[in-house]
């Protein structure tokens, strides 16, 4: 079965996401609590604010597969919705399969290494 994981929406105003980490590559088996990747959402141009509205969130995996394709590289700005990677619940199933459903993934807001070690 293939599998997409997509970048979320993480509320109304979040239009895209710029990728500051990755944890997959092609090849890379899966298990539940992998960390997929960081994002970086910048809302300034939603609304005008004295400091822009930055937040981070990283996505892990909530399911086994296995990584077969990663559609993102680190630095890459990518829409709502644009799929970032294809995993199968194989290791060796062909990719031109139509993908069945999303990835199932937990995302949580972190705090960046950079920012706390000042």
């Amino acid at each position: 079965m293939i599998l997409s994981l997509s970048m979320p929406s993480m509320g109304q105003q979040m239009t895209s996401g710029t990728v500051t980490s990755l944890g997959i590559a092609a090849g890379d088996p899966l298990k539940v609590g992998s960390k997929l990747l960081d994002v970086r959402v910048d809302l300034s141009t939603a609304a005008p604010q004295d400091c822009p509205p930055i937040f981070y969130f990283r996505m892990v995996a909530r399911e086994k597969g296995w990584v077969r394709k990663v559609a993102v590289s680190v630095g890459e700005e990518k829409s709502v919705g644009d799929v970032l990677a294809l995993i199968s619940t194989e290791p060796d199933e062909p990719l031109d399969g139509p993908v069945v459903r999303p990835l199932r993934v937990a995302s949580a807001a972190i705090v960046p290494e950079f920012e706390w070690l000042g």
